[in-house]
């Protein structure tokens, strides 16, 4: 008896320090989640098409934009929709959540932004963060403005041909206020096949957003 009562005391010790050590190694695996870190980038290139289908941004040779931030101009930012990129720069609880810096989107219809690509793993990476497989992975971001704002993104595996939508998000999507909210949820990637995840928000209406998360391993 003493035995088996140890036997289940060990299980769960060791059950508890697992846990634990997952929770302790869990970050924000996002780079520049606050959009505090500037890029020049040259957008008459880099954003070329979307200059061309009437996006209203800043042009020029030498622009600063939101390191580790992409605007996917495959996804969204169409031509008449009434579409809006900018750099916000501005005082925290105001123009910006926190720090100095955040971003506007605004569309009719799809108005996206995309961070940087991060590993898939089903366990704990201690030299570089990843998303978890078939786990709930918890996003949170701050948010103004109206209209709707959803939380999703690109997966990338070995699926042929390429499958970009094997991902469960929930809540779908979020209606936007006028004063600054903290909107979450989770998304988690449904296949074994996956390698890669690149986090996207999607605008429908306006939003300046700020301070994003999304916590993996």
């Amino acid at each position: 008896m003493k035995k088996t009562l140890l036997l289940v005391i060990f299980a769960i010790g060791a059950s508890s320090i697992s846990s634990m050590a997952e929770d302790a190694i869990s970050r924000n695996v996002l780079k520049n989640p606050g959009f505090e870190d500037v890029e020049m980038q040259d957008v008459d290139t880099t954003y070329a098409e979307l200059l061309e289908r009437g996006v209203e941004m800043s042009a020029g040779s030498s622009v600063p934009m939101p390191a580790g931030w992409r605007l996917n101009d495959r996804d969204g930012w169409y031509k008449g929709k009434a579409c809006i990129f900018r750099y916000v720069e501005g005082e925290p609880g105001k123009e910006v959540f926190k720090g100095q810096r955040a971003v506007y989107l605004a569309s009719t219809v799809r108005a996206t932004i995309t961070a940087k690509q991060v590993k898939v793993t089903d366990s704990p990476r201690p030299d570089e963060p990843t998303v978890k497989l078939q786990k709930a992975n918890h996003f949170s971001f701050y948010a103004k403005g109206s209209g709707k704002i959803s939380a999703g993104g690109y997966t990338y595996g070995d699926k042929d041909p390429a499958k970009f939508d094997d991902l469960l998000v929930t809540p779908e999507t979020f209606t936007l206020t006028e004063e600054w909210q903290k909107y979450e949820g989770t998304i988690e990637l449904t296949y074994e096949g996956l390698g890669a995840f690149a986090f996207v928000l999607v605008v429908k209406g306006e939003a300046t957003v700020d301070e994003v998360e999304l916590i993996g391993f």
